[in-house]
């Protein structure tokens, strides 16, 4: 079976551009739009991903983090806006696998996600880093034939 990714974001359009991303590397997606809800469907689906945005409503992406940790060692790519290093340095000291600063530089920071999540989901995200790497380009990848 595919991978389960939960992507935990409050703006839809990169939401959507997370899950289309993933979805073409044949992961199962599925979303949350809040932190609260990102806490109930990592309990419920327990997903083999995380990709976290830091600044949700209702439970913010330090706290789903924090709680997500305490029950175990599903992978998290925190994707955020906040660029300062000291964010960075919490993110990692609370148990973030890995940053990424949004989608500007998320085809730079594949590589590190490779090197950073539990081996099992290592080959998907190795085909992900040439789709967004591709992307980046300009370059338009089909696995379709």
């Amino acid at each position: 079976m595919s991978p389960l990714a939960l992507i935990a974001e409050d703006d839809k359009d990169i939401a959507d551009i997370l899950r289309a991303y993933l979805e073409r590397e044949e992961f199962r997606t599925v979303q949350a739009a809040d932190g609260r809800t990102a806490l109930d469907v990592h309990l419920a689906l327990r997903p083999d991903i995380i990709l976290l945005d830091i600044t949700m409503p209702l439970v913010d992406g330090w706290e789903v983090l924090s709680k997500v940790r305490r029950r175990g060692g599903t992978p998290i790519i925190v994707i955020t806006a906040l660029d300062q290093d000291l964010d960075k340095l919490q993110a990692l000291r609370i148990g973030a696998d890995a940053m990424a600063a949004r989608l500007q530089r998320m085809a730079d920071d594949v590589s590190v996600w490779n090197a950073q999540i539990a081996h099992e989901l290592r080959t998907p995200l190795t085909i992900l880093q040439g789709r967004l790497q591709g992307a980046k380009d300009g370059v338009s990848h089909s696995t379709h034939p």
